[in-house]
């Protein structure tokens, strides 16, 4: 059984910040005036920034935000979520790119996290934008977003989650109204861990066993069975006769 986890709709000062209506208040995520600046990026094409208000333009619902533009709304969601988080913490966001997202729904998916000492982004979180904000996709930080699929102007992801030992969450985002919902789904491995991946064949979703370090990037081990969403707040993971897979976890926040 799954249930919705998100709605869109966070503070004004969000969209505020986001289309650059102007660099005093930050909202929730505290000062950000100074303007950003890249110091830096990691192999994976990550730009590093310091807080500050974005230059972009006031149609930014229109258009994709830009990297610094959602490094910008990162640092505040994290400020929302956690005040006392180090103020003086610099933040990465790296856009995950899923083709014809943007083109059907409107959305970006994104992992933004803190860089440390050594320059390695640490406590990664995956999140989508829509309409200039950002919804976290997990409610714990360090969860990786393994895959996701478009198919009928909705969005199929899988994320690797847990401590030690990792298993995979299923979830969607759709539209809805003029929002969207993002929808936590089943999961499995909490006692056998494995990263699960989607794929669209046929205009079915295959899920696979597989390993990889990259989004959307994996070799494929076997079949796992086959995603069926079956509306509403359910999603089931079948096998080849149709019979759904028992979830390891109840699923939801």
């Amino acid at each position: 059984m799954t249930r919705t986890i998100a709605w869109a709709g966070l503070p004004v000062s969000l969209l505020w910040i986001a289309c650059g209506a102007g660099t005093s208040g930050a909202g929730a995520g505290g000062g950000a005036e100074a303007s950003a600046g890249a110091s830096g990026s990691a192999d994976s094409g990550a730009g590093i920034f310091d807080s500050g208000a974005p230059d972009a333009s006031p149609d930014c619902d229109n258009l994709p935000l830009t990297q610094e533009q959602a490094t910008v709304l990162f640092r505040a969601l994290v400020y929302q979520d956690n005040p006392n988080y180090n103020p003086a913490s610099v933040f990465s966001v790296t856009e995950l790119q899923v083709p014809g997202a943007w083109e059907a729904m409107g959305i970006q998916l994104f992992s933004g996290g803190s860089v440390d000492d050594y320059g390695y982004v640490v406590n990664e979180r995956p999140i989508v934008s829509f309409s200039c904000q950002l919804y976290p996709l997990t409610k714990w930080s360090a969860e990786r977003l393994l895959s996701a699929v478009l198919l009928d102007s909705t969005l199929y992801y899988t994320v690797q989650a847990g401590s030690g030992l990792n298993y995979s969450e299923l979830g969607r985002i759709s539209l809805s109204g003029a929002g969207i919902e993002i929808l936590q789904g089943p999961d499995y491995g909490r006692s056998d861990p494995l990263n699960l991946y989607l794929r669209e064949s046929g205009g079915q979703i295959v899920v696979e066993l597989g390993a990889g370090m990259k989004f959307n990037s994996w070799s494929a081990q076997s079949v796992f069975g086959w995603l069926r969403d079956e509306g509403g707040y359910s999603l089931v993971v079948v096998d080849a006769t149709g019979q759904p897979i028992p979830s390891t976890g109840a699923g939801g926040w």
